[in-house]
């Protein structure tokens, strides 16, 4: 066969040969080459099988994959789209974003150019890179998000690698339509995407705290934690408004709502078994509580109070308004809660429910000085 494909064979002993492909035959180069081009000409359909192969099935990275891919399909179904950005940036953007990092910048011995001269140690430039070059092009309306890998000089030693999920957001909120007006992209809507983002992989595991670093971020900013045990909580990463002073560096004069998550962090601690429960055969019960308390008391800590308080019929706990003006304190305001108690084995008394309301205002007052809102 091999010899009317012009090859030359030559045996060397019983059983082994030298072959010489045609100098036209650039492609044969190994021997597994030869041996695809017999099994091309005899026919694969003649070969003999066998049933001894092996094949090695790695099910960490397919996990690994699955969850990546689960990430990409969540951030999509939120309208975001996926781009993919240089590891290798300009030192002064870097800088800009996290100027007092500047000691685990990894520098290249031998760059390209002044632009690709060290490894990012931060998402967030790249990111911005692509929302300006879209906005010089009037693609106002910017959803976009990358999955990569952020690298730290620790101690000279070799870099230390983090894998990131950074997003950024600007624009309207929804497409123009005829049946409402045109609102901008805010706090509100990334803070939704990332509670839906964390209800789906977390589940209840999330929470939200004030997060106070003027470099990056606007004083609107808060971090994301996580539950790792009964005793600590994890950060996840941070959201909010870019400050000003980091999108002047890049020339954009429009805010821009970011967010920075450790993405090693979140499939660490990712709850992928989730439980199912039958729907429940009792009403349930909902009442309404509207509480005056003090400006500077957050709602998550009144919130983890009711909890408290409200024993284990409670199923549901929600926030639906705030209220600040003349029929209130100036230094005060009112946040008013939907409450929905119910159980999977009975059906609740008035008094039951009763009772567990009036245990949340005993404790709402004595510790937070909040009264019932009439």
């Amino acid at each position: 066969i091999l010899e009317k494909l012009s090859c030359t064979v030559n045996e060397i002993s019983s059983g082994k040969f030298e072959i010489t492909p045609p100098s036209f035959r650039r492609d044969l180069i190994e021997s597994v080459d030869l041996i695809e081009e017999v099994a091309r000409i005899y026919g694969y359909s003649n070969l003999p099988t066998s049933s001894g192969a092996y094949v090695h099935y790695d099910s960490t990275s397919d996990k690994d994959g699955k969850f990546i891919a689960s990430v990409r399909e969540t951030m999509k179904e939120n309208g975001f789209y996926e781009v993919v950005t240089n590891s290798m940036v300009l030192a002064k953007d870097q800088l800009a974003a996290a100027a007092r990092a500047e000691k685990e910048l990894v520098k290249l011995m031998n760059p390209i150019g002044e632009e690709m001269g060290v490894m990012r140690i931060s998402m967030l430039p790249s990111l911005l890179e692509v929302v300006r070059t879209n906005l010089n092009r009037k693609n106002l309306d910017i959803r976009i998000f990358e999955i990569g890998r952020t690298y730290h000089d620790i101690n000279g030693s070799l870099p230390k690698e983090k894998i990131i999920l950074a997003g950024c957001a600007t624009g309207k909120r929804a497409p123009i339509h005829w049946s409402s007006k045109p609102e901008a992209f805010d706090f509100f809507d990334l803070k939704g995407i990332l509670a839906r983002f964390g209800r789906k992989f977390l589940l209840d595991n999330i929470q939200f705290n004030p997060y106070h670093d003027q470099e990056i971020f606007s004083a609107n900013s808060l971090e994301i934690l996580a539950k790792e045990n009964d005793f600590s909580d994890t950060i996840l990463g941070r959201f909010g408004r870019l400050s000003k002073t980091l999108l002047r560096h890049f020339d954009i004069d429009t805010d821009v709502w970011a967010f920075e998550l450790n993405f090693q962090k979140l499939q660490a601690l990712t709850q992928s078994k989730l439980i199912y429960a039958p729907i429940p055969r009792f009403p349930s019960v909902k009442r309404d509580l509207a509480l005056t308390l003090d400006r500077k008391i957050a709602a998550k800590e009144l919130i983890e109070a009711i909890r408290k308080e409200a024993g284990e019929h409670l199923q549901l706990l929600d926030v639906f308004d705030v209220y600040t003006g003349n029929q209130i304190p100036s230094d005060k305001k009112s946040l008013a809660f939907s409450l929905i108690f119910q159980s999977h084995e009975r059906t609740l008394t008035e008094e039951e429910v009763d009772t567990a309301i009036k245990r949340i205002l005993q404790r709402t007052e004595k510790q937070f000085q909040a009264s019932l809102r009439q």
